[in-house]
């Protein structure tokens, strides 16, 4: 059985193709829907804050595709909440939100922020299949901790399983290197690094960091495969969607 999967930080639907980078739920919607996918996880999304209109955006994917939904908060901001989701055409039978420790520390204390681990179980056709996915912070002591955490609920439950998020880490750094020793980057299949972040060029960088990056991932458990990837090059959040095809 093949499953069309996307992972998407959805920058809390804020168009970075607009002038003003203006929040548009129905414009990220319409692109989570051109892939038709089966499963979406979803990072940095807002439900009813001021600075998205007051918008449940789960709540208006979930109308949007008719598909079943699971949100995980991690932060309160001003008027509602903020987190990652997940979106499945398939029935969600359990889901839990698992909170990742706290480690802050006064070299990360300016970038640290709440995270949490979204781990689900879906009923795909009789069968179960495990989806966890995260948004990782960006200091290393928040990584590892997150990774820690990861590996634990990995290692709880034996079924097949995939994990998407955007890790905030590029591909050669240690903590991914522990995830792939109990799992398949979806990536391995490319004959090139797929590149997921900036969506479009950033002139207050440095220019070696002009170019894109792979920060956003998918990996999957020994028994399933990797049958596509693309990462295209769509300038609407300020990361790209990351699609696969993968078959049980």
């Amino acid at each position: 059985m093949n499953i069309k999967f996307l992972q998407y930080n959805i920058a809390a639907c804020r168009n970075y193709d607009t002038p003003n980078i203006e929040v548009n739920a129905e414009q990220v919607a319409e692109a989570i829907k051109s892939f038709d996918p089966d499963i979406v996880t979803l990072n940095e999304v807002d439900c009813k804050s001021d600075r998205s209109g007051n918008v449940d955006q789960l709540q208006f994917f979930t109308d949007k595709l008719g598909f079943y939904s699971y949100y995980a908060p991690s932060i309160e901001i001003p008027g509602g909440k903020y987190g990652i989701a997940l979106l499945s055409r398939y029935k969600i039978v359990s889901a839990e939100t698992i909170k990742i420790p706290d480690t802050i520390s006064e070299t990360n204390k300016e970038l640290f922020e709440p995270r949490v681990l979204l781990s689900a179980v879906l009923d795909v056709n009789g069968a179960s299949l495990r989806v966890m996915t995260s948004h990782f912070g960006l200091s290393p002591e928040e990584q590892e901790q997150a990774v820690s955490v990861t590996l634990n609920e990995l290692s709880d439950k034996k079924m097949p399983t995939i994990f998407s998020g955007d890790l905030n880490m590029y591909p050669d750094n240690p903590f991914i290197s522990k995830i792939t020793s109990v799992m398949k980057d979806t990536a391995n299949i490319c004959s090139f690094v797929p590149q997921t972040y900036p969506s479009y060029q950033i002139p207050s960088f440095p220019a070696h960091d002009l170019f894109p990056r792979k920060i956003d991932y998918v990996f999957v458990s020994e028994e399933i495969e990797t049958l596509a990837v693309n990462s295209p090059a769509i300038k609407l959040s300020d990361h790209r969607p990351y699609f696969c095809v993968l078959s049980l």
